[in-house]
């Protein structure tokens, strides 16, 4: 690497590392701020607030790689340009091109970093962090049944399976319900397709009722609605949902196999399992919307403005990259589509205006 690229790429990645450091510190305080009264209340401790904390860490941290690069590649190339070394550098021989490239490197190296952490240490850390709220503060009790299987919820004397939990809908898929006599002896099974939230109270549809004989015995009937009893709300079962942020890449897609090969409509986490694949590499389109902005010749004054540019573009992308996830959840958008949007169409205007720069 020539003495160029390491000064350029040190600068950047010196500056990455402080939005970044900032960033989390920002986000976690405005997060204990919100959720100190709920520890308090709880009697939960400091020590469960610490734990708390650093296990949010390392989501927290994936979630400001792309605004850090995006920074950290503005005000690095900012302050080569406020200093007149960009000229220099171009008096010299050197090409726009050769001066981005290491800021692409970091991009780079910053993606390829998100993809491992996010697919092997935020999943495991946010589902602690998930468990830790549920039992410490929210005083639930622990739940059955591992990350990547079916839900199993004990409700009163009787035992309830589902095989996935749309709690924004008010959604079951694959309900299937024991119940139990004082003895712990299966008096009934109930198994629906499905299980919608009326407002009052969960109904099942399309399902098979078997009431248990005394004499070992069962009675078999059809129904195409019925009442379920399940007291938890849509919002109570919350927790019971697949979350794809604690599911790692490879447990993600065994759970939506399961889904569809028992007949579910597993869309909605076909996208996330995409976008698992697409976010990691924000901090590339990042680093490559930034370097335009950040080879302005305006001086201090167009280093605040691209500062303030790269802000707003950092807001619009997350704005784009979520209703685009959103839209592909609703089936309006198909889930590849939904999942790369965002990038495609940020790494287009960047390449345009890189390009753009290039060639001035």
């Amino acid at each position: 690497m020539k003495t160029i690229d390491r000064y350029i790429a040190k600068e950047t990645l010196k500056i990455f590392i402080m939005a970044l450091i900032a960033f989390v510190a920002v986000f976690l305080l405005v997060d204990f701020f919100e959720r100190i009264d709920n520890i308090v209340e709880a009697k939960a401790g400091p020590g469960v607030a610490i734990r708390y904390f650093l296990l949010k860490l390392p989501f927290v941290t994936i979630l400001g790689i792309p605004v850090s690069i995006l920074l950290a590649s503005v005000v690095s190339l900012g302050m080569l340009n406020r200093f007149k070394e960009l000229i220099a550098l171009q008096a010299s021989g050197v090409s726009l091109f050769a001066i981005a490239r290491p800021v692409l490197g970091v991009g780079l190296i910053a993606s390829l970093f998100s993809f491992a952490f996010a697919g092997v240490v935020v999943p495991h850390a946010t589902r602690r962090a998930n468990e830790l709220w549920d039992q410490k503060v929210e005083k639930l009790p622990p739940r059955i049944g591992s990350k990547a299987e079916k839900v199993w919820i004990k409700s009163g004397g009787n035992l309830l399976k589902i095989g996935a939990v749309h709690s924004e809908e008010g959604f079951l898929q694959g309900v299937t319900l024991f119940r139990f006599d004082e003895n712990f002896r299966l008096k009934q099974w109930i198994g629906a397709k499905s299980g919608v939230w009326d407002g009052a109270g969960w109904r099942l549809f399309k399902g098979t009722v078997l009431d248990m004989k005394e004499r070992g015995d069962y009675a078999v009937r059809k129904f195409d609605t019925a009442g379920l009893g399940l007291k938890e709300k849509p919002s109570e079962l919350l927790r019971y949902e697949k979350k794809a942020e604690e599911m790692t890449f490879r447990d993600l897609s065994g759970y939506i196999e399961r889904l569809e090969a028992e007949g579910y409509d597993a869309a909605r986490y076909r996208v996330d399992l995409l976008s698992k694949t697409s976010f990691p590499f924000t901090p590339l389109v990042m680093a490559l919307i930034a370097i335009p902005f950040g080879m302005r010749r305006e001086g201090a004054r167009g280093l605040a403005f691209a500062v303030g540019a790269a802000c707003a573009i950092s807001f619009v992308y997350l704005t784009v990259f979520h209703f685009s996830l959103s839209l592909g959840r609703m089936g309006v958008l198909p889930p590849l589509l939904a999942a790369w949007l965002a990038n495609t169409a940020f790494c287009l205007a960047g390449g345009y205006l890189f390009l753009k720069t290039l060639t001035r």
